[in-house]
């Protein structure tokens, strides 16, 4: 229900992620993690994840969007997310590639949250609107 979506912000988003992962399944359908973990992925889930038009969703948004991503992010290259970015067919969208930048972007949640504040700020109206008080 995209109407219900008054701003996105995605952080490092996992684009193109489900084609990788699914390389990385071992035979019973199972993802190591870079700690060496295993969790399963159920068939269903990544059914869902490749019915998602990755080319086509950013064409859908309307909302402002912040889209943030770091350069040495080592998981998901930031290309797909500059990508993504150019694809957004309005001017309420603000793409910040952070210089040296990890997927995980800890070192700048600071600076990332103070960002997604002015995006709200600038574009969206308290929730719940302001309505007639009660006494």
């Amino acid at each position: 229900r995209p109407q219900d979506v008054r701003a996105l912000v995605l952080l490092a988003p996992a684009l193109g992620y489900v084609q990788r992962m699914k390389k990385r399944l071992d035979a019973q359908g199972r993802l190591r993690t870079s700690e060496g973990f295993a969790f399963p992925v159920a068939a269903h889930v990544l059914a869902d994840a490749e019915r998602l038009d990755e080319i086509e969703l950013p064409t859908r948004l309307t909302m402002p969007v912040l889209l943030v991503h770091g350069t040495n992010d080592e998981i998901v290259p930031h290309a797909l997310s500059e990508r993504f970015f150019q694809a957004i067919p309005h001017a309420r969208k603000d793409f910040w590639l952070i210089e040296g930048g990890d997927h995980r972007l800890n070192r700048e949640i600071h600076d990332i949250l103070a960002r997604m504040e002015r995006l709200l700020a600038t574009h969206c109206t308290p929730w719940p609107p302001a309505g007639p008080t009660r006494s």
